[in-house]
């Protein structure tokens, strides 16, 4: 008894791990951020060199970080299981600096689960609430540490990155400024020197930062109500900050607002509630808000959650499926019918399928990646278009499987069309329509 007393707190938090665990497996929906989020890093453990052997706009520090669990096993088990370990860290630190205030961010969460599912943005706010906190704390190291998750974040998503510099330039007088750069610069030369060796330094700059010029046009969205909402955050932020004897917190808040775009929709939004959040647990007490209080409420959320998103998944229930590297991810039988179908028809062949969902098919096959996994628009560097289209007909010998409708997918219009023009339609299955150049 003694024990549970004394660890309390450790058990709370090895029991939200189990069901943040279990969310993340059997009841979230296996999406295209999940998918490619994975790839990247199953990537990297076959061996492949980021944007060199296949295509991301992102930056490499999250990918790679989420390399290590994939050193013991190259699963989506594995992959997962160590998301939770980083979420569980978070709602710890959220808990360390706001006390029961806390339960706002873990509510959001549970409300949103979106918010739970693994992203490199969800990765970004996690560090954001890191970079706060070693801003309060008086540890001897703080500022060579708030150096290195800076860097951190600039090579995980540039734009925010960049933008987590300003608090440390608006307050210059608050902080040793050079022992942050020595910390920025020694994460930059780790990431420069794998750069140069394996040669893949033009494609980063060219996917990262070139790209983002025809990312921007063709991936940028925009609903007055998102702006609406995006505005008043912001504007409730600045507010909070001018009244609130320390300002850096806010700032750096505010900094991360800057995941909301250029897709300013719900999905990005609840990234920015979760920030504004923390916006709000600096400025109230919520003294209403206590533990059990707090307890109850996400329990009944939570099973709420349960109640609606499960019902399908009790009735249809599997702990393992057929597919390599996803054996614990939840499948519906007629999910699991669909995929071994078309993995069947694509087994022994060099194959391209346009949709968000082709590295299941790659991953699921235990093939490599390539720069024609990934066919959205803005995914492959400057004048992407011309890009893909030049990859397309430098791999004339493989198979394409094109979608019946493409008309609400961010997929390359060209490259689709293409297809369609110069290659012979041999065969139909699912939803896609077979292509072969001649």
């Amino acid at each position: 008894m003694m024990f549970f007393t004394k660890n309390k707190n450790i058990i709370r938090y090895i029991i939200l791990s189990f069901f943040l665990l279990f969310y993340c497996l059997y009841l979230s929906p296996l999406t295209s951020n999940e998918l490619w989020n994975y790839g990247f890093s199953y990537a990297i453990r076959k061996g492949e060199v980021l944007y060199r052997d296949f295509n991301l706009v992102v930056g490499p520090f999250y990918p790679f970080l989420m390399t290590i669990p994939l050193l013991v096993s190259n699963s989506l088990f594995s992959y997962l299981l160590f998301h939770v370990v980083l979420l569980t860290c978070f709602f710890a630190l959220m808990e360390e600096m706001y006390s029961n205030k806390m339960f706002l961010g873990l509510l959001l969460c549970v409300m949103f689960p979106a918010l739970i599912s693994p992203s490199y943005n969800l990765f970004v706010v996690m560090c954001i609430l890191f970079l706060v906190f070693l801003e309060k704390s008086s540890f001897s190291y703080k500022d060579w540490l708030i150096g290195i998750v800076i860097a951190c974040c600039f090579f995980t998503k540039q734009s925010t990155g960049f933008l987590l510099c300003l608090p440390t330039l608006f307050f210059l007088k608050n902080c040793n400024w050079k022992k942050r750069v020595y910390g920025f610069v020694s994460v930059s030369l780790l990431f420069l020197f794998y750069f140069l060796i394996t040669h893949s330094l033009f494609e980063y700059f060219n996917y990262c930062f070139l790209g983002l010029l025809d990312f921007g046009d063709h991936n940028t969205s925009f609903s007055l109500w998102s702006f609406g909402l995006l505005l008043l955050m912001i504007i409730l932020s600045v507010v909070f900050m001018k009244k609130s004897i320390q300002k850096i917190p806010y700032f750096y808040y505010l900094c991360g607002f800057s995941l909301a775009i250029p897709i300013i929709d719900f999905l990005h939004l609840m990234l920015v509630f979760l920030l504004f959040a923390f916006c709000l647990m600096e400025r109230f007490s919520f003294s209403f808000l206590g533990k059990k209080q707090g307890v109850f409420l996400i329990t009944v959320l939570f099973l709420g959650i349960v109640g609606i998103e499960g019902r399908d998944v009790v009735s249809d229930f599997h702990f393992t499926n057929p597919f390599l590297h996803f054996e614990f991810r939840y499948f519906s039988t007629a999910e699991k019918t669909y995929a071994k179908e078309i993995l069947t028809y694509l087994d022994g062949r060099d194959f391209v399928v346009f949709s968000d969902h082709n590295y299941f098919y790659k991953i699921a096959m235990d093939q490599k990646l390539d720069s024609l996994d990934i066919v959205n628009y803005g995914n492959h560097g400057y004048h992407g278009s011309e890009t893909l289209l030049l990859e397309i007909q430098n791999h004339p010998e493989k198979l394409y499987l094109l979608p019946h409708d493409i008309t609400l997918s961010q997929i390359d219009k060209k490259g689709y069309n293409t297809i369609i023009q110069n290659a012979v339609k041999i065969d139909s299955i699912g939803e896609f329509d077979v292509y072969e150049f001649q």
